[in-house]
């Protein structure tokens, strides 16, 4: 009877070691912008998500990025192509662009999920708008012209805000996969009174837990109100723990619940999905 003691010590010790280190949070993939003859392209491969002043350090700009629930990647201007100075070919002065994450959500038992992503602006409204502060350059050799290669206004700009703005409507939708969050979305407007025909499309591969992503998490059905089920301590923190929650509590009894939710475990929350990184409490209905 004394052996058993320490056998469990030992294989909870093994399985620990056992355990891989996780990996800075990172992305992989693609970003095309084209309107009114001009295109540009990015690439991106296991790119680190930073925060704002991180990012800005990263590619070099005078001026930092406030610190906020985004996360940016270092990403690399791989084409350019459109009417400039002289129309000459045109050739990439500065490579260096910075991509922008956010708003990412996830269901992780599902394997579903949905993010913003697009070319990283600053000072923007909730519709578009900002800067660019980091798109890349371009330059014609012969005339030496250097022009921006996305900005949002000005004779130094190659490609304009309506193509990238149109990503800030639309979310991308994730699956996850090979050790990743992967999802591409196209968006294709055709001309207007409020500007030229574009086109923009996004692949991407988010690599690192929810909670190093930034984000939310959706809470399990089964201890929601009215359908919970879970009637065990232990099964509701494991669950919990299982949908991607990083800090998991027991918050005691909590009485006065509905009838449905005595004798079972149950997250108080107003909302479906909470933030992943942040303490996650369960409680146990009573009368």
């Amino acid at each position: 009877m004394r052996r058993f003691p320490v056998l469990v010590v030992l294989l909870i010790g093994a399985g620990l070691a056992a355990a891989p280190a996780g990996a800075a949070p990172a992305v992989t993939g693609t970003l095309a912008l084209a309107a009114s003859g001009a295109s540009v392209g990015y690439e991106f491969t296991a790119a680190p998500l930073l925060d704002g002043p991180a990012a800005a350090e990263a590619v070099g700009l005078a001026e930092p990025i406030r610190r906020s629930a985004t996360l940016y990647a270092p990403i690399t201007l791989s084409r350019a192509a459109g009417p400039a100075c002289g129309g000459q070919a045109l050739q990439i002065a500065d490579a260096r662009a910075l991509l922008q994450v956010e708003a990412v959500e996830v269901n992780v038992l599902a394997g579903r999920g949905f993010a913003e992503v697009e070319l990283a602006r600053t000072g923007d409204g909730p519709f578009g708008g900002g800067v660019y502060p980091a798109a890349g350059l371009v330059r014609e050799p012969l005339s030496g012209c250097l022009l921006r290669a996305v900005g949002s206004s000005g004779d130094d700009v190659l490609l304009g805000p309506a193509a990238p703005e149109s990503l800030t409507r639309h979310r991308v939708r994730l699956r996850f996969s090979g050790g990743a969050w992967r999802g591409a979305r196209t968006v294709t407007e055709a001309a207007s009174e409020f500007g030229p025909a574009t086109e923009a499309a996004v692949t991407v591969a988010l690599a690192g837990t929810p909670a190093e992503l930034g984000a939310s998490c959706k809470v399990p059905p089964a201890l929601t109100w009215p359908r919970t089920t879970v009637k065990r301590e232990r099964g509701a923190r494991r669950l919990l723990e299982r949908a991607g929650f990083a800090r998991v509590r027991f918050g005691g009894v909590r009485r006065g619940l509905a009838r449905g939710m005595r004798g079972r475990y149950v997250v108080l929350a107003s909302s479906g999905s909470l933030p992943c990184e942040r303490t996650v409490r369960f409680h146990l209905g009573a009368a």
